[in-house]
């Protein structure tokens, strides 16, 4: 009897003209990273795409086997550093719009991997020092 008298009631205002369109809440679409450059002996830089309407977006990067941690920015760049040399990163990012004061997330990008790398001069260094200390201790 309840689905009957819900479905008149429908029916009557759908008559007269007065339904209230229901909106879908707005989604953020994803983004797409484009770069990730390793720009000093500890930082990488991660570049990604624009995502239109989008307030901000979250860097997230992590070690193998740790948890993500995260940066928010509102440029379409970011810069990671104190990393540890050797070790290889993730990276992902997601783009977010405040919805009536409540911040929606869009789904994270493809995660990129980068390995922080010695450079040549300092890889250089540390063999000649390393052949240095053997041969005078010998």
């Amino acid at each position: 009897m309840k689905k009957f008298l819900c479905f008149i009631v429908v029916l009557c205002l759908i008559i007269q003209g007065n339904i209230i369109a229901v909106q879908a809440a707005p989604t953020v679409k994803k983004t797409s990273i484009v770069s990730v450059k390793q720009v000093g002996k500890q930082s990488i830089k991660i570049g990604w795409k624009r995502v239109s309407g989008a307030k901000g977006y979250v860097l997230q990067y992590k070690k193998s086997g740790e948890q993500w941690k995260k940066k928010n920015t509102t440029k379409t760049s970011g810069t990671v550093s104190g990393l540890e040399k050797g070790m290889t990163y993730q990276f992902r990012v997601c783009a977010y719009k405040n919805v009536n004061g409540v911040k929606k997330y869009g789904k994270y990008s493809v995660i990129k991997k980068k390995a922080v790398h010695m450079y040549l001069l300092q890889i250089l260094c540390t063999v000649l020092c390393q052949f240095w200390y053997i041969w005078c201790w010998r």
